[in-house]
């Protein structure tokens, strides 16, 4: 996929909890094993409603949840 060079691009990691810490190697690669890493891109122009699409269409068990907090 390509992006615009303006397109801010990051590494989401969708987390079923809050941690104390940045996820350890082998939390990184279990949780890569199991689709919840994900890379997005996105510009400035994008509205939240277009940012949270992406972040639903890169994980789709987000759909329905409230992503405004």
């Amino acid at each position: 996929m390509s992006h615009s060079n303006r397109a801010f691009q990051r590494t989401i990691i969708f987390l079923e909890k809050r941690g104390n810490a940045v996820p350890n190697n082998a939390e990184m690669s279990s949780l890569t094993y199991a689709w919840r890493v994900g890379d997005i891109s996105f510009t400035k122009n994008n509205t939240d409603t277009e940012i949270g699409d992406i972040l639903v269409r890169t994980f789709p068990s987000l759909a329905g949840k409230d992503l405004s907090g």
